[in-house]
């Protein structure tokens, strides 16, 4: 029986630009064994779906980048890349549907979907009486709900381009 399911040595991902060349990934390794389960975590920014993406040998080798945040877009496009800006509120689902079309209206179907917004809120595990019901509310409804929202309209707008 195979015990190592993955195994990443080195993984590397530069994007090409007119600026020149930006090393988005630089010798990151991963070994995934069976009954094991890999999360990549850490601050916006810092490579977590560049490395799942790269990985799954999903990045194309021209990309155009729908992101929400209009700072991101900007350095975006500093380095080449044709990049857009939306918002919505995650835990609406309105607001999600809403997002989705504007994407599809500006750039065409929707190919893939990276979910990747999330809140989260300090509370001591001494002091649970802090975690009060609309912390835990909006935690759930953005954390878990818009999971779903996001999902669900992404694989609509998939299933229709086919």
């Amino acid at each position: 029986m195979i015990d190592v399911l993955l195994s990443v040595q080195e993984l590397k991902t530069r994007l090409d630009s007119q600026h020149g060349p930006t090393h988005c990934i630089d010798g990151v390794d991963l070994e995934l064994r069976r009954g094991e389960c890999l999360a990549l975590v850490g601050e916006s920014g810092c490579g977590k779906s560049m490395t799942a993406l790269t990985v799954m040998r999903l990045l194309p080798e021209a990309a155009t980048i729908a992101e929400w945040h209009p700072r991101r877009v900007e350095e975006l496009r500093k380095l080449g890349a044709e990049a857009f800006a939306y918002r919505a509120d995650v835990s609406r689902d309105g607001e999600v549907r809403e997002m989705f079309s504007r994407v599809k209206a500006d750039l065409g179907p929707v190919e893939f979907l990276v979910n990747n917004a999330a809140v989260t809120r300090f509370v001591a595990y001494a002091d649970m009486d802090a975690l009060t019901d609309e912390v835990w509310d909006e935690i759930f409804a953005v954390n878990l709900k818009g999971v779903f929202h996001c999902t669900r309209a992404a694989v609509a707008h998939m299933r229709a381009a086919g």
